[in-house]
Order: structure tokens, then C-alpha cells, then sequence
């Protein structure tokens, strides 16, 4: 495997510097910071990038139980994992698969992400990020559509702040890949079975 591919080399930075890249991928990526300038360099570059995010959990760390703490790291990996899906890096681990498959997508506009879509381990994470625009005059409900075309479905309505979480739809558990859509609709959601006004689109992507 070519570890200095330039997005497979930033995939593997990013996951470093997070704590995330685990076990003997992660001692041969120790053994590639030492053999490789490149490598250095590109680790040095998302350990400046990430600063900010990884200090405020580390502050969280020393007033947190072990238990939150995993669950604050954990996070950071996962919301790393959607940003470089939203830069359009594929992220490829250099280690066992995953138990299960999961999937990413990240909605934005003019450059910021608005929401984070996790699928995995039989469970749908919603989380709206600060760039969404509370309204108490309509809601936002997420749909899913195969790659194949066909009538979106509707994966229920997301939060306008924070995060949620719900059983994975079987639909999502039967289906790889797709193009998921955020529509505007009344409040309570689509009564008609299809989408209102489609405000943005965007792929769920397997790693």
C-alpha cells in the first residue's frame, strides 16, 4: 500500500493526531513519520489544524469521567473522519475492517457544514452543527436515494441543534450507498410522503 498518496497520507495524519488510528496501523504510520519528511510534515500540518479542537478536549478530559472522555475522543474521530469526507479525501485505514459498514455524509453551504450523517453499528446520528439557521416556521427532514434513482424516502426530520440518534432504517442497513437530500417542509414534517423544497443534496459515503 502507498501510504504517501497525498489523500491516503492526510487520512492517516489526521488520525494520528486525533488518537484514533489504533494498534500496529498505527506503529507502521510511527515508522513512516521517522523514514519520511513528507510524512512529518503533513502530521505537523493537521497537528496545527486540529489544535484548537483537540486542546478544548483535553481541557474536558481533566474535569470528565474515563467514560465521557472516550466518548468526547470518539467524536473528534468521527467529525475528523466527515470533514475529510467533506474535502474530499477517502479515507482508506490501513488496518482490519470494521465490524460493521459505516457511512458519512456531510450537508453545507458556502462552504460550511451545516449537518453531520452517521451510519453505523445499527445506529443514524444526526448532528446540526452552529451554521444552521433555527426557524420556529418550518423543519428540516433528511431523505434517502439509491444511487438508482427512484422516489426519495424520508429518514425523519434533523435537528436544528445537536445531535440525535435513532435506529439505522433497514433501508440504510439493506443499501451501501446513496444521495441523501435535506428538504424545508411545514412543521412535523412532509405530509404528502415526498420532499418540499429540496435545499441541499449530498452523498453517503462508505469507509
Amino acid at each position: 500500500m502507498n501510504y504517501l498518496n497525498d489523500d491516503r497520507l492526510d487520512a492517516l495524519s489526521a488520525a494520528f493526531v486525533t488518537g484514533s488510528l489504533q494498534g500496529r496501523a498505527r506503529l507502521r504510520f510511527q515508522r513512516l513519520i521517522e523514514d519520511s519528511e513528507k510524512a512529518r510534515e503533513r502530521v505537523s500540518y493537521w497537528q496545527r489544524l486540529l489544535r484548537p479542537v483537540t486542546e478544548q478536549l483535553q481541557q474536558a478530559d481533566e474535569i470528565a469521567d474515563g467514560v465521557n472522555a472516550e466518548r468526547n475522543w470518539g467524536w473528534l474521530a468521527g467529525f475528523v473522519t466527515a470533514v475529510l469526507l467533506y474535502l474530499g479525501i477517502v479515507v482508506i485505514w490501513p488496518q482490519e475492517p470494521p465490524a460493521s459498514l459505516e457511512r458519512l455524509a456531510v450537508f453545507e453551504a458556502e462552504h460550511q457544514p451545516l449537518w453531520v450523517i452517521q451510519a453505523s453499528r445499527g445506529e443514524l446520528k444526526l448532528q446540526a452543527t452552529g451554521a444552521v439557521t433555527l426557524s420556529d416556521m418550518y423543519d428540516f427532514e433528511l431523505w434517502y436515494q439509491p444511487v438508482t434513482g427512484g422516489v426519495p424516502e424520508s429518514l425523519g426530520l434533523l435537528p436544528e441543534e445537536g445531535i440525535r440518534a435513532t435506529g439505522l432504517p433497514q433501508l440504510l442497513a439493506d443499501n451501501r450507498e446513496g444521495i441523501l437530500m435535506v428538504s424545508r417542509e411545514v412543521p412535523g414534517g412532509s405530509s404528502s410522503g415526498v420532499p418540499g423544497t429540496v435545499l441541499y443534496r449530498t452523498s453517503l459515503t462508505a469507509f
